[in-house]
């Protein structure tokens, strides 16, 4: 798409209520896809929990990080194939039950390439950022009296600066993803013109969606907490090792997250780029 049909406001209350309420209208077409994720998930997180050692800090050998950062690619690739199956659904009404709901194609591989050109932007920018933020630290240092150290104010506001100013460039940069399940070229271009004047009403839009599922994570992690601390203050011995329970639960929850969080996204670039509305995706009830 060349020029952005609409320029339109973000509807924050009507995408998030929409991006819900759109996952439990299509539970029936979804459940495949979310099954095989949740499984996914559940197989790579026991895998996980299997190989490594009951307290890694306490081990030399870390032969198993390489192994475990495999798995997660894995799981990444194969939640991005449903990932792109809800985006073509909600965006261009493509039905594909069952297993040929998830997509692996050139639509596949155009959003694997895209997230990763993100993840590189990030990459780049936390470089140039740091640097910069380095110069200005030891110009202070230099400054202060006797050589000290700057004031530790300073720190705390070089990383608050650079953590929204990666959030700045992720929220203007976030409907490429969409765009690349649609095969747009400009997926950038597209993006960054469709977001310009909607920064704050897509950070709104990105918590409200979130939210439920931080809280329910923020929950599932307080034993893991927990255990830390005694572990820290001698109480009782550390582990690492995720009970599997919280491997089940926390597996259902990604899965969830996964097609909420995407219908939100797909919804969002329908308003900015297309010049649609929630209103316009709207399922038939499964019964």
């Amino acid at each position: 798409m060349d020029a952005i049909a609409v320029r339109a406001r973000l509807p924050v209350w009507a995408v998030v209520k929409r991006s819900y309420a759109y996952v439990w209208e299509r539970r029936t077409l979804l459940a495949v896809p979310l099954l095989l994720v949740f499984a996914a998930q559940c197989a790579g997180g026991l895998y996980i929990r299997a190989i490594m050692p009951a307290d890694a800090a306490a081990h030399l050998d870390f032969s198993w990080i390489g192994p475990v950062y495999a798995v997660a690619f894995a799981l990444l690739v194969f939640s991005i194939s449903a990932i792109v199956g809800i985006h073509r659904t909600v965006l261009l009404d493509e039905i594909r039950p069952g297993l040929r709901f998830l997509r692996w194609d050139t639509n596949l591989l155009r959003y694997i390439g895209t997230w990763l050109l993100l993840l590189l932007i990030a990459f780049l920018l936390t470089v140039i950022l740091a640097l910069l933020a380095g110069i200005v630290a030891i110009a202070a240092g230099a400054r202060a009296a006797g050589g000290a150290a700057p004031n530790p104010g300073l720190h705390v506001v070089i990383v608050a600066g650079i953590a929204i100013a990666l959030g700045f460039v992720f929220l203007r940069f976030m409907l490429a993803l969409p765009a690349a399940a649609l095969g747009e070229k400009d997926r950038l271009g597209v993006s960054w013109k469709a977001t310009r004047g909607n920064v704050l009403r897509l950070v709104a839009v990105v918590v409200l969606t979130f939210l439920p599922f931080a809280v329910v994570s923020g929950l599932l992690a307080t034993p893991t907490i927990h255990h830390v601390r005694m572990a820290m203050r001698g109480v009782i011995e550390a582990q690492t090792k995720a009970p599997v329970a919280m491997i089940f639960i926390s597996s259902i929850v990604k899965s969830v997250d996964l097609a909420v969080l995407t219908v939100m996204l797909s919804l969002s670039y329908d308003v900015l780029v297309r010049g649609g509305g929630p209103a316009a995706h709207r399922a038939e009830p499964a019964v």
